[in-house]
């Protein structure tokens, strides 16, 4: 699966992209296009494109990904989540014991930026891309020959070694074993190059 995804431009307020995320059943599938690709090669995929979308279907994405991301970082602390996702949708900082208490969960992917002269946490970017894809599959309706029984949340650190993504699938027609797993490795490409083949490759560029 390959994901595209544009730059944004304007500014979307949280309440709104909230709103326009519920519009469409919180679902991140609702605002991507997809396209079939590799017909007749080995493996096939899909090309997944957020390229088109407005800033406030940008936004609504946005929100349904930091909402699942902080409510899986939170976990049975109810108390954290509520207190960050009522800031949040009220556009209002924490303070006191609320932002503790939420930073304890936030921490180490989301690091509070307090000196605009720091450089950006590098791991938010990678985390994001996890959950992008990690939703997108689990919104995936299963298929006539293949089940999904398993779906691996994403890492609680963007550092931990290991894939970025698995899946196990059951297939109870094949002639091999019933059960096939797929495990995926994020690869970032910036559009700096004509062809993305070196980055899923990692490849490296030559010195002469």
């Amino acid at each position: 699966m390959a994901i595209a995804v544009p730059a944004s431009h304007g500014r979307v307020s949280v309440t709104d992209a909230e709103q326009f995320a519920a519009a469409r059943g919180h679902r991140v599938s609702a605002f991507v296009t997809r396209e079939s690709r590799g017909q007749g090669q080995k493996c096939r995929w899909d090309l997944v494109s957020l390229t088109g979308q407005t800033n406030a279907e940008r936004a609504a994405v946005a929100w349904i990904i930091a909402e699942a991301v902080m409510r899986q970082r939170c976990g049975p602390v109810h108390k954290a989540f509520r207190a960050w996702r009522e800031a949040t949708l009220a556009d209002v900082r924490l303070s006191g014991l609320d932002r503790e208490l939420v930073l304890a969960f936030a921490s180490p992917v989301f690091m509070p930026q307090d000196d605009p002269n720091t450089d950006p946490h590098h791991g938010v970017p990678g985390h994001v891309g996890e959950w992008l894809w990690y939703l997108l599959a689990l919104e995936q309706p299963d298929l006539p020959a293949r089940a999904r029984e398993y779906l691996a949340e994403p890492k609680d650190t963007v550092t931990d070694s290991g894939g970025d993504g698995l899946v196990i699938y059951r297939v109870p027609q094949a002639p091999g074993p019933e059960f096939v797993f797929r495990l995926w490795e994020m690869k970032k490409y910036t559009g700096g190059e004509d062809s993305v083949s070196s980055t899923v490759r990692g490849e490296l560029p030559r010195v002469s």
